[in-house]
C-alpha cells in the first residue's frame, strides 16, 4: 500500500469516527468483554474499512492493534472538525463543499478563517 493510499485511509477512518462516534469516550480493554463501547466500534471500523476496500484480513489485523495500544484508556472522537483540518480543505472559493463536508454553518467556517488570520 502506497504512503498516499494510507493516509487517504486514515483520513477517511477518521472522518468515519468523527460522524459516528464523535462526542463519546471510547474505551477499549484488552478483554474486548469488558471494553465499554469498544467491541462495537471495533466491529464498524472494521466493515467501513472493508467498504474502502482493504481485505478482511488487513482489517482485522488493524483492529485487533487498537486495543493492544489503547488497552484500559479512554479514546474521545470529538464530534467538530479542528480548525486546522477545515483550513486544509478550504481553497477559497469551496465555502459551501466545505460547510457540506464537515457539517459545519457558513458563520462557524468564516469564525474559523477569522482566526486564522488574526494569529
Amino acid at each position: 500500500m502506497t504512503t498516499r493510499r494510507a493516509e487517504r485511509i486514515k483520513t477517511q477512518l477518521l472522518e468515519h469516527c468523527r460522524n459516528t462516534w464523535g462526542g463519546q469516550d471510547i474505551y477499549f480493554s484488552i478483554n474486548p468483554d469488558s471494553a465499554k463501547n469498544g467491541r462495537a466500534v471495533l466491529a464498524d471500523m472494521q466493515a467501513f474499512l472493508c467498504s474502502l476496500g482493504l481485505s478482511a484480513t488487513t482489517t482485522r489485523q488493524l483492529t485487533q492493534i487498537l486495543p493492544t495500544m489503547f488497552q484500559g484508556s479512554k479514546i474521545y472522537f470529538p464530534s467538530r472538525p479542528s480548525d486546522s483540518e477545515v483550513l486544509a480543505s478550504f481553497t477559497g472559493n469551496n465555502h459551501l463543499e466545505v460547510c457540506r463536508r464537515w457539517k459545519i454553518s457558513g458563520r462557524t467556517l468564516y469564525r474559523i478563517l477569522h482566526r486564522s488570520t488574526s494569529k
